[in-house]
């Protein structure tokens, strides 16, 4: 797989129970999109929602999957076409990518 779409947008925690409905848009109308992931950290302590999502093929703009997530107001986004090993390390909050021995 030479890039993917994805990333991380982070949201204020008071957008919480619109993240879960996203959560729920996306699962009724995109599931069967295996192209599709996504990961969502409920940080409420610290203020944050984050949702990470890859999408497995190289395109230009955000999938129609993640519309639901898209359509919320943010704070951050580091959403864009990427290298898997770049979304990997971007993945694991920190900078402490190769923690396991693992990467590339």
């Amino acid at each position: 797989m030479s890039k993917i779409w994805g990333g991380v947008i982070t949201y204020n925690a008071t957008q919480a129970a619109a993240v879960m409905d996203a959560i729920h848009s996306y699962h009724a109308g995109h599931i069967s999109d295996l192209k599709s992931a996504i990961s969502v950290q409920f940080i409420l302590g610290a203020g944050v929602v984050l949702v990470t999502l890859m999408y497995a093929e190289n395109i230009s703009s955000s999938p129609a999957s993640f519309a639901p997530f898209d359509a919320l107001p943010h704070v951050a986004s580091s959403m864009g076409s990427k290298s898997f090993a770049e979304f990997h390390d971007e993945w694991l909050v920190g900078g402490n990518a190769d923690r396991y021995g693992i990467r590339e």
